[in-house]
């Protein structure tokens, strides 16, 4: 199964039309309103407006579940700690909150693509007043993790799949063996990245990268009435939650 986490997938649909902007500003929203939710029964209103999202993407439903499955642990894992603290309701309620707040986000990372998630993080930034070189800095940054994601999700598969047909007892023995075992991963994947980085560096260089200088766009964003429409129906469901909730 190839990684899905944070890749971009081509579309025309109405959600990929949209301005980065506003999408970007959605996700904020969006994951801010999740955040508020006091009891179950109230992520119904932000599940809705993400399935929308997701129905006109035009983007299987399978492949937002697989990278749903892609941190599954991570999701049991803290539902099984609120679990026990907090019983059944608080581990439904953790797990409802995280899966959401994926989900969101690779509605906005399935139709944005990463140069388009750069530019959008550079404008909110300047908006809240960081200066060019540190809006650029920090958006690049970002537009690289989230490209290098599922590049070294990859990778980590691979060489997973190269270990154990070697005989390392990664998916065998006791577990002690197959911990131990993982260093035969993570070593060779510590410098896969650090060489694709070192690569990385070295073109930006040869290109001439330098952060904080005025740059032209071969695509400019276009503000339009439906990313207007967009962001005021997701505004305004922020406080008919807060409303339903009082």
């Amino acid at each position: 199964m190839r990684p899905v986490v944070g890749k971009y997938i081509p579309k025309d649909s109405s959600i990929h039309n949209l301005d980065p902007r506003c999408k970007l500003l959605c996700l904020l929203l969006i994951s801010t309103e999740i955040i508020l939710v006091r009891s179950n029964i109230y992520y119904i209103l932000p599940f809705l407006i993400i399935f929308y999202g997701i129905l006109a993407s035009k983007i299987r439903i399978s492949t937002y579940l697989k990278g749903l499955k892609s941190i599954l642990f991570l999701l049991i894992f803290a539902a099984a700690v609120q679990l026990f603290y907090e019983g059944i309701d608080g581990a439904i309620f953790i797990f409802l909150r995280l899966s959401l707040i994926l989900l969101a986000a690779e509605v906005f990372t399935f139709t944005t693509s990463p140069t388009q998630i750069a530019r959008s993080m550079e404008f909110l930034l300047r908006i809240f007043g960081f200066s060019r070189r540190y809006a650029q800095e920090f958006s690049m940054i970002m537009m690289i993790a989230i490209r290098f994601a599922p590049i070294m999700i990859e990778e980590a598969q691979r060489i997973t799949k190269a270990q154990i047909a070697r005989g390392a007892p990664i998916d065998s023995g006791k577990l002690f063996q197959r911990i131990k075992a993982l260093t035969a991963i993570i070593v060779p994947l510590m410098v896969s990245a650090i060489r694709k980085a070192e690569e990385l560096s070295l073109a930006m260089e040869a290109r001439r990268y330098r952060p904080g200088i005025k740059r032209t766009n071969y695509k400019r964003n276009k503000w339009r009435i439906p990313d207007t429409l967009v962001l005021s129906i997701v505004a305004l469901s922020l406080p008919v939650l807060l409303f339903l909730q009082i």
